[in-house]
Parts: structure tokens; sequence; C-alpha cells
């Protein structure tokens, strides 16, 4: 790994089912899609922007801090809501681990996680990292989507059913 060169980077991670697609990988493309057509990319302003125009959202956390940096690891676990169930924690954060592997040395990091509850509510996370040689500050926005509602999940299934799940890569992973 070349220790001058360092990155910027976005991530994107959503919780699947073996059967179906669900709507939470269907969400992660959508957003991948228009972020993917801005002039910049990896634009903080336009991740929260394009984020925001998912529909029926309430939030739930905002907060930001600054912490210890000792592994990826602390940086995984920042990036997924404290709502999960504890495997699906573990999944998530394996899942964020493996991408994060794969990335050179970084500056900052962007990472979306969707996933779904048992409950059916889907829980949006979105994390921002500034990452220093001993810690990282990031800011943290969560917010929740009652999708166990029956127009709140018709509205959002007519608005993302086109868009196909993306294939597990260096950006994103589906944790199923």
């Amino acid at each position: 790994m070349n220790i001058f060169l360092k990155a910027n980077s976005g991530i994107f991670v959503s919780t699947g089912d073996i059967s179906q697609i669900t709507i939470s990988e269907r969400i992660i493309s959508a957003i991948c899609f228009k972020i993917s057509e801005a002039d910049n990319p990896l634009s903080l302003k336009n991740w929260i922007d394009t984020i925001g125009k998912i529909p029926e959202q309430i939030t739930l956390t905002e907060k930001s801090g600054t912490k210890d940096y000792l592994n990826q690891t602390d940086i995984s676990c920042e990036c997924i809501s404290k709502d999960n169930d504890k495997s699906s924690k573990v999944n998530l954060t394996n899942g964020i681990n493996n991408l994060i592997k794969k990335l050179p040395t970084l500056d900052s990091l962007m990472c979306l996680s969707i996933p779904i509850l048992k409950n059916d509510n889907i829980i949006i996370s979105f994390s921002y990292f500034s990452i220093g040689k001993k810690n990282f500050s990031y800011n943290l926005k969560e917010t929740l989507i009652n999708y166990s509602d029956l127009k709140i999940s018709e509205k959002l299934n007519q608005l993302f059913h086109s868009y196909n799940p993306l294939k597990n890569n260096d950006f994103y992973v589906c944790v199923k």
C-alpha cells in the first residue's frame, strides 16, 4: 500500500433476502445511480441531497463526535444503526470491513447503510468520516421509514421498482 496515497471514498451496504429482492437493495441502487450521475460523485453535499430525497423518512438520530482510531472495525461500527439486531450488526459490520480493507489509506469516507429490521421498518444510516492517524471525526444521521405501513410501502415500491440490485463489488455489499 502506498502511504503517500490518500483517498476519499463512498460505500453502500444493504440487507437482502436469499429468495427475493428487497426494497433496501432497490433504494441503494437508485441512490448509487443518482450519485454517480453528478459531476463530483464524492461530494458530501451531493450524497446528503440525494439521500434526503428518499420519501417518508423520519429522523431518529443526528450525532457527531471524535473517537480514537485503532482499526477499520472502529469505523465500521459507526456506519450502522444501533437498532439492528445483534446478528445483523455483526453481518453488516463484517460487510463494511471487507469493503474498507480494499481501499487505500483514507482521508474521508461516506457510508450509506440501509437494513430492513425484523418489524419491516427501514433504517437509513448515513455516516461521514474524516480520518486522521489516531482518531476520526464522524457525523451520523439515521432515519426510519415505516415500511410496514401499506401506503408507504406501496409508494416506495412504485418509486424504486425499476432499480435492479447492484452486484457486490468494491463499493457495495448486500448482506443476506
